[in-house]
């Protein structure tokens, strides 16, 4: 039992870990097969969205309504150790990257292929935007605007085409069109339909 409640939870991909958080913006991280809690940290100060898990598992991504994207290593939420150099699993640690570009709460985080040196993620916010980043460099790649606030966002297997949910209507970007006129318009977003709200997007 935990003494808040649970409003995200992610499992890694290898089946090792599970993390949930919480309204206050709080993450919990367990090691599954001993189901021994391995960390209790402040990861934001408001309510945390969503959380995910790289694929290579060397990463954890948290986004919360305080508008901010954090990026924790794994490795180091494991080792817990205090400022004194005792294990300490409250201990805040210190985030890989700290996203704080969008301007209004994170709604969705999507990871692509690859391990820590070749990832690209998309982060999608309330304001408007999904910006596409480099997980390697935690540089910003792009900026995606869009007619409405963005609630869920996610990439084609071959990531070449952003699929973003708005409210009812799911609209596509072609990343490859984009690269080559290096220009972004609102004609480049195409409506793909809906009829009541979309609440999130998978690709088979």
């Amino acid at each position: 039992n935990t003494a808040e409640k649970m409003v995200s939870v992610a499992s890694s991909h290898q089946g090792q870990y599970l993390a949930a958080a919480t309204v206050s913006g709080k993450v919990y991280l367990w090691h599954v097969p001993t189901g021994h809690l391995m960390r209790v940290f402040e990861a934001h100060y408001r309510r945390i969205t969503r959380l995910a898990f790289s694929n290579d598992d060397s990463t954890l991504l948290t986004a919360s309504e305080d508008a901010a994207v954090n990026v924790w290593l794994l490795a180091h939420l494991l080792s817990p150790v205090s400022a004194d150099g005792y294990e300490d699993i409250t201990a805040r640690p210190a985030p890989l990257y700290s996203w704080s570009d969008h301007t209004l709460p994170v709604s969705d985080i999507f990871i692509g292929n690859g391990n820590l040196s070749g990832a690209r993620v998309c982060t999608a916010s309330l304001d408007h935007t999904v910006k596409l980043w480099d997980l390697a460099t935690g540089q910003l790649l792009t900026t995606f605007l869009f007619p409405k606030a963005v609630s869920s966002v996610i990439m084609d297997p071959s990531e070449t085409t952003i699929f973003a949910a708005c409210e009812d209507k799911i609209y596509s970007v072609d990343l490859y069109k984009r690269r080559q006129d290096q220009s972004y318009k609102i004609n480049t977003v195409e409506s793909l339909g809906g009829m009541s709200r979309v609440e999130s997007i998978g690709i088979k």
